[in-house]
């Protein structure tokens, strides 16, 4: 039977958007909090209950962690993707025009981000962008629409999905694969109904990717 969790944080947590297991086991859990600058929009269930994790937050959109710590990506102009210290957030780069709303960290240490935005301060990184350790960097033009899913094939290939149709050269259908240079179909793509989209990816221990959604 499926585990029901009480609310994280009673009295100041309004919503969850994103969870994560660390590697000891223990549930992490993203959202919202009602409190601007204050709450915690990250806790942590232990057998003693949720612990508050990142204060000064008010909303996390997405999350990995990695040896105890959180990395989020967070909603809004002026987003940003930043890691938790233990005492603060310490940000990657600048921030961007607008929302992140999926990470992923590659086998090789890339972090990757993918949203809403179109620019990381100055520099254009359309939808998708990688953190080379100093500045975030483009995927080539990247592509016309949100990416909301990102998911590493094990060959290495990145996939990249949500609500694109388009790098500007070539159809893409919602879903694509990076292949050194450029964005390339993967397949005919998902699509079908307006407005559709591919809002989670998931690589099964065969190789196979599942997409989920609103695609028909």
């Amino acid at each position: 039977p499926l585990t029901t969790y009480t609310n994280p944080l009673p009295g100041q947590w309004s919503s969850t958007n994103c969870a994560a297991l660390d590697t000891n086991g223990d549930l992490w859990v993203g959202g919202s909090t009602n409190t601007w600058n204050v709450g915690a929009a990250i806790a942590r269930q232990t057998p003693g209950g949720w612990v508050p994790v990142g204060m000064g937050v008010q909303t996390v959109n997405c999350m990995l962690v990695e040896n105890g710590r959180p990395t989020i990506g967070t909603p809004g102009f002026a987003s940003f993707v930043g890691h938790w210290s233990g005492t603060a957030w310490v940000t990657y780069g600048q921030t961007f025009d607008g929302s992140v709303r999926t990470l992923l960290r590659l086998r090789n240490g890339d972090l990757i981000a993918g949203g809403d935005f179109l620019a990381s301060g100055t520099t254009p990184v359309s939808r998708i962008a990688r953190w080379d350790g100093t500045a975030w960097q483009p995927f080539a033009q990247g592509v016309d629409g949100p990416v909301r899913a990102l998911a590493q094939l094990p060959n290495g290939d990145l996939i990249a999905a949500g609500e694109f149709l388009s790098d500007g050269l070539r159809p893409l259908n919602l879903i694509a694969r990076w292949n050194g240079t450029g964005w390339e179909p993967l397949g005919a793509g998902l699509a079908g109904n307006p407005g559709a989209s591919v809002r989670s990816l998931l690589v099964l221990p065969n190789g196979d990717l599942l997409a989920g959604g609103d695609f028909a």
